[in-house]
């Protein structure tokens, strides 16, 4: 078990942390994964995306954040390339208002040569998401943008000939988009059991005031041969109380706040009275954490807290 592991960790480490997307309508429908292909960046001017940071509960300090970001993205490290998801984390960290500092494999500060982010300190707390293995070095940040993540191919893992992962240097972005960074772990632990957390996301309909959600799950795991399995798009049945938060576009100003019971469908109701135009929705669950403890090692037990579904963050129009 200890060997296959730590064969998962070093694919993980190139392959699973460093992923993201760009310009891709409705993340809440169809596949889990985009292929970059032919898709392009903006490459002159500033943009502005909304990035999400969410951890699960840390078991040392107990702290966990969920967190939203309106950033402008200027400069971009590469004039030919284009703007990219690593720009966005450098101009987010390098507005020190944010509070928010980087680090990359080695601890070391993030800087535009890096492609993996490994650790991040938020408002003073450190978040370093890790399996629950002692001595692995599957450690660092998840990530989807507008909900669906990047590939290079579908295809073209050198070990398992599976889907192939893009790093955040290579993967564009242009206005508009969002870079949601989760915390997860994608290990199979048996052919009906995995430690993935559920990436949440919805779609909406619009009835006079009252805006109908309908939350869907996304997840991926490795399998023991190495084989990325990106799941599609289905019905979350993660009912629960759910807090939301409404923002303007290019803003980060919450428009309006408050509760929403989502059911077993994934199906609720907000009243969105007094609304007029297009604004981010960010659906935040109260329930986010599970705790397991699994033999492992030599039989002493690990203790983690899973992050078993994120928040779902969406754009609609009214």
């Amino acid at each position: 078990m200890k060997n296959i592991i730590r064969k998962f960790m070093a694919l993980g480490l190139a392959a699973v942390t460093t992923l993201t997307m760009s310009s891709i309508a409705f993340a809440a429908s169809g596949e889990g994964f985009y292929t970059i292909g032919s898709l392009s960046s903006d490459t002159t001017g500033s943009i502005q995306v909304k990035v999400v940071l969410e951890s699960k509960v840390d078991y040392n300090t107990q702290s966990s954040v969920t967190q939203t970001y309106d950033v402008t993205v200027d400069p971009m490290a590469d004039n030919v390339a284009g703007y990219s998801v690593r720009d966005a984390m450098l101009c987010l960290a390098n507005n020190t208002s944010n509070n928010v500092v980087l680090y990359d494999v080695n601890n070391s500060a993030f800087d535009a040569t890096d492609t993996y982010i490994k650790s991040m300190k938020i408002n003073n707390v450190t978040y370093t998401p890790q399996l629950p293995f002692d001595g692995y070095a599957l450690d660092g940040w998840m990530f989807r943008v507008n909900g669906k993540i990047p590939l290079i191919s579908e295809t073209g893992d050198p070990t398992s000939g599976g889907p192939y992962g893009n790093d955040i240097a290579g993967t564009p972005i242009v206005s508009g988009d969002v870079i949601h960074f989760h915390w997860d772990y994608q290990y199979q632990e048996s052919s009906s059991t995995y430690y993935s957390t559920n990436y949440q996301s919805f779609t909406s309909s619009l009835y006079g005031n009252y805006l109908t959600v309908n939350l869907k799950k996304s997840w991926s795991y490795f399998d023991n041969n190495m084989y990325w399995h990106i799941q599609p798009y289905s019905t979350s049945s993660a009912s629960d109380t759910y807090a939301f938060k409404i923002y303007s576009l290019g803003s980060n100003t919450i428009q309006k706040s408050g509760t929403v019971n989502i059911n077993s469908n994934g199906v609720g109701t907000i009243n969105v009275s007094g609304l007029s135009g297009t604004y981010y929705l960010h659906l935040i669950p109260q329930s986010a954490t599970v705790h397991y403890k699994e033999t492992f090692d030599y039989n002493v037990y690990d203790d983690c807290d899973i992050l078993s579904n994120t928040s779902a963050i969406e754009k609609f129009t009214k």
